[in-house]
């Protein structure tokens, strides 16, 4: 007997009701909105992602860059990246992500917690809250825990962490964020941009603006722990200098020069240019 391979479906929504259904419709591939959307029906986050999705927002791009928007309204994140799950996003925008103490595994992440894969392209996180469990919560926008979290030209705005990681929070594997931008994103502890307790950070081409906000200076861009790993380029670091160029990161762990390696899959930028011999002007230099 030979199984019939069944080809993903794409789907049209409108309203939450229909979001929902085609998120846990396991022959839905790609999910496309025609208009914003609010998660208003009072039903939590949405279903979990257990299965390769796509959910697109491009039908809003023109008139709301970077696209439609899916409103937590403060009630709780917007979704879950099961382990087995790959999570795609273009061109979307998730707002007002906030999940209560009583999420699971925890209320971190406030859009996405990722266990599996998240990819995002021309994606905002705003104002997005993992604040629920006191001290303890952390990534503001979104909570990696052993997953693989690929990023590109994303905005985080205006997030916020009771912990570390304001924007993004990782512990265990991977996040890659390339030629994003971070403003107004705040943590309680470290890292308003991004924290890794544990797992390495890539972060290429970012922009981080003054007004992130967190408990030390150095590390408001990028907190590494004593686990984790940062791996940047432009390779300058200022040490938390006002008025100094590149990324104020810094921690336990190991602050390094991002190597010149194809993009991981999920990203839509061609391979950058080999590494420039050691010595060379290409190689960058650690501010102080």
């Amino acid at each position: 007997r030979r199984a019939l391979l069944q080809t993903p479906t794409t789907a049209d929504v409108t309203t939450v009701a229909e979001l929902r259904a085609a998120m846990a419709d396991t022959a839905v591939g790609t999910v496309r909105l025609l208009n914003s959307i609010a998660l208003d029906d009072n039903n939590g986050e949405l279903p979990a992602v257990t299965r390769p999705v796509t959910v697109s927002g491009d039908t809003c791009a023109s008139s709301s860059p970077p696209g439609c928007a899916i409103d937590a309204l403060a009630a709780s994140r917007h979704v879950t990246v099961g382990a087995t799950g790959t999570l795609t996003l273009t061109k979307l925008a998730l707002v007002n992500g906030a999940p209560p103490l009583s999420a699971q595994p925890w209320s971190d992440g406030g859009a996405v917690f990722v266990y599996g894969k998240l990819v995002a392209v021309d994606v905002a996180f705003r104002s997005n809250k993992a604040i629920a469990d006191g001290d303890a919560s952390a990534g503001g926008a979104v909570k990696v825990q052993g997953g693989v979290f690929t990023c590109e030209r994303c905005a985080f705005i205006g997030n916020v962490a009771a912990k570390n990681g304001g924007a993004v929070a990782v512990d265990g594997d991977l996040a890659y964020v390339l030629d994003s931008s971070f403003s107004t994103n705040a943590a309680g502890a470290l890292g308003a941009g991004i924290a890794s307790d544990n797992g390495d950070v890539v972060v290429r081409d970012c922009t981080f603006d003054a007004d992130n906000t967190a408990r030390e200076d150095d590390s408001v861009d990028l907190y590494v722990g004593a686990f984790g790993r940062g791996l940047i380029w432009p390779f300058a670091v200022t040490d938390g200098v006002a008025g100094a160029t590149g990324y104020n990161a810094a921690g336990l762990g190991v602050i390094d020069a991002a190597p010149f390696e194809a993009p991981p899959p999920g990203s839509v930028s061609p391979p950058p240019p080999p590494t420039p011999p050691p010595g060379s002007a290409g190689n960058g230099t650690e501010g102080g």
